[in-house]
């Protein structure tokens, strides 16, 4: 099932491993601190809703998936943006459109490695393994050691946000939402993969990464083959429709594939793209997955999972279909869920200490209105 980090090497950049990398780690930490007072920031922003007219007010950082991401890879796909980020704090020109900007650019760079398996308008891009699980299993532990675990991780399955250490998986709605899927009280529920890992405070090195396979890596990886058997059927589809309306001739098989042809310098999937872009328009792109979707999966992700639903059944239900036993120990690990998945953000351990020798932090707390 598991294959070794950098056996799928096969695009672009040559990322390596360097979770050792003493700059690399002191630049995560700083990192954690400033996404952490930005994610507690107060500061909000106001925009028009584009449905109804009205204003609607956001929060004017969302850091949850950049730190879900930066802290599940363990190569140096954020070189860069960690050393703009550590360039900016330790400068005296701190603003918060400034921070905005050093912020956003984590996630726009794992968008762009993302956008190498989108081969169609209307795909998300799933990882093998979930960043927010990865995440969620290591906050407890210094940077460091974090790396260290990661490491492990990525030798024996897939973890991150490149081709080195994961493989990601292009798939329309239906698809993506049964990867997803995990089986928890006899029901299916969109989450479950990531939220049921407990309690792992007192856990480290290999019991951290044997557990993490265990409890919630395979699953996700079979799930993700699992939702692959589908997603192969609508790209045939996907690609006899290409063909008629657009006269462009693929095969299945090259519908969300990396591979880079000899003389080329972009991945397949993102050749297919463009051709199709330049044959249809963005309407006539959008609707060809649309009627793929239609015709693959009337009922939604309910035609891959009969008795999927996005809720629970609630604890009076369980306890008519199954008892009041099963009623009982259904609520404890809904419970259990609830507790661990309400901590909201978390630094790990040292990364202040980090950030206070390189940046007068009370500056930085006061410009974000946040608090440790």
């Amino acid at each position: 099932m598991f294959r070794k980090a950098g056996e799928n090497i096969r695009y672009g950049d040559p990322f390596v491993i360097n979770v050792d990398d003493n700059n690399r780690n002191r630049q995560l930490k700083i990192f954690d601190v400033v996404s952490y007072l930005a994610g507690n920031s107060p500061l909000k922003t106001t925009t028009i809703s584009e449905k109804t007219g009205e204003p609607v007010e956001k929060d004017v950082f969302s850091v949850n998936r950049i730190r879900n991401e930066v802290f599940s890879e363990p190569t140096d796909l954020y070189k860069d943006q960690l050393t703009n980020l550590e360039d900016l704090v330790t400068s005296e020109n701190i603003t918060i459109d400034k921070l905005k900007s050093a912020l956003g650019a984590f996630g726009n760079r794992t968008t762009s490695q993302l956008n190498n398996y989108k081969f169609g308008s209307g795909l998300d891009i799933h990882h093998t393994t979930s960043v927010a699980s990865s995440r969620k299993l290591l906050n407890h532990l210094p940077i460091e050691e974090r790396g260290q675990v990661l490491k492990m991780m990525a030798d024996r399955g897939f973890v991150g946000s490149t081709h080195v250490t994961q493989d990601y998986h292009a798939y329309f709605d239906p698809e993506h939402r049964a990867a997803h899927y995990a089986i928890v009280s006899g029901i299916p529920y969109k989450g479950d993969t990531m939220r049921n890992l407990g309690d792992v405070k007192n856990m480290t090195n290999k019991q951290l990464a044997d557990y993490y396979y265990d409890v919630t890596g395979n699953l996700q990886t079979k799930l993700a083959e699992n939702a692959d058997n589908y997603a192969f059927m609508a790209r045939e589809l996907y690609a006899q429709k290409l063909k008629e309306r657009a006269g462009l001739e693929v095969k299945p098989e090259q519908l969300g594939s990396s591979a880079i042809l000899p003389g080329k310098n972009i991945s397949l999937s993102k050749l297919i793209k463009q051709e199709t872009e330049k044959r249809l328009t963005n309407e006539e792109a959008r609707q060809l997955s649309k009627d793929v979707v239609a015709e693959m999966y009337p009922d939604g992700v309910n035609s891959i999972i009969p008795t999927s639903r996005v809720i629970f059944d609630t604890p009076a239900q369980i306890e008519k279909m199954h008892g009041k036993d099963r009623r009982e120990k259904i609520e404890k690990i809904r419970q259990s869920a609830k507790e661990y998945n309400a901590k909201g953000l978390q630094l790990h351990p040292g990364s202040m200490e980090e950030l206070s020798k390189a940046v007068k932090v009370r500056e930085l707390i006061d410009l974000l209105g946040a608090s440790i």
